[in-house]
């Protein structure tokens, strides 16, 4: 993952939610409606002063506590001058369209959002390098996963995603797949009578209360359902109608699935199955006064 010697563990996460908030930032950019403009240029500048704060606290960068964007640059560039800086001035423009929309209520320019975007990931990538050693696309996904199974298969897909987007969509599919079914493990041994059926099919459902139960399972760690719907949809033409995923199309899938299965686990670390089982173990039957069990 990196070129440099390895970091240590909270970095390496650091680093990891950086990777997540640049991809973020650059899906909403693609929205240009006037509340996506918005928040495509939260998510920008977000990023970006993340960066610059991950970095200058890795570099020993001495800034004040509470400076923005392009007090952070000019700190990290005068003590890093082997930075070859790469989209600032899109950067630049960026904050200033972000302050103005944020503080302002002005829209911003839809046709400068292309640019914005590409100067941000630029920036952050050349700020990666020279910081950390390592290009932020070099930067896995998949090591925000604590699962080593799941994380092996989402480094394999985004490994693939370049040279196979196709066979890259399938395994975050699986991965996905195989988290499911042992969340739907947790959810079935809380619910009393029948467990829900599988997905994608239940025997004795209709069409309609398939689709109900199969959000209903994905939606406590979907970050948005919009994308869900999107990835159910391009699960059923790659299956049935041989449609081929091309790179966009796997990031997407991979960004979802990571994030789902990111918030799944962090619900599984503080879940008690093993106390409540310990529990229930430990459990004797009720006592005559003699000393002898209840029947």
């Amino acid at each position: 993952m990196y070129s440099t010697d390895p970091l240590d563990l909270p970095t390496a996460q650091a680093l990891v939610r950086l990777r997540r908030l640049t991809e973020e930032a650059k899906r909403c950019a693609s929205d240009t409606s006037q509340a996506g403009r918005h928040l495509a240029l939260i998510a920008l500048d977000g990023a970006c002063e993340y960066a610059l704060w991950l970095a200058s606290r890795h570099r020993a960068v001495r800034v004040k506590e509470r400076a923005g964007v392009p007090d952070l640059y000019t700190a990290i560039r005068e003590a890093l001058p082997d930075w070859k800086v790469r989209g600032w001035a899109g950067v630049s423009q960026m904050h200033h369209a972000r302050n103005v929309a944020q503080h302002a209520g002005a829209e911003s320019d839809a046709s400068q959002l292309p640019t914005w975007r590409d100067a941000t990931i630029a920036f952050i990538d050349s700020l990666c390098l020279v910081a950390f050693g390592t290009p932020v696309a070099e930067i896995l996904l998949a090591d925000a996963v604590r699962d080593a199974s799941l994380r092996q298969q989402l480094q394999w897909s985004e490994e693939r995603l370049a040279e196979s987007p196709a066979q890259s969509f399938s395994v975050a599919v699986d991965a996905f797949d195989d988290a499911r079914s042992r969340w739907r493990t947790q959810r079935n041994s809380t619910v009393v009578g029948p467990p829900p059926s599988r997905y994608p099919h239940g025997p004795g459902l209709s069409p309609p209360l398939h689709d109900v139960e199969d959000f209903l399972e994905v939606q406590p760690f979907a970050g948005d359902a919009g994308e869900y719907t999107w990835l159910r949809r391009a699960r059923q033409e790659h299956e049935r109608a041989r449609w081929l995923p091309g790179q966009e199309e796997a990031r997407r899938a991979l960004l979802f699935v990571t994030g789902w299965i990111v918030r799944w686990e962090i619900f599984d670390h503080g879940y008690p199955t093993e106390r409540w089982e310990a529990h229930r173990e430990a459990i004797q039957p009720p006592l005559r006064g003699d000393g002898t069990t209840l029947d």
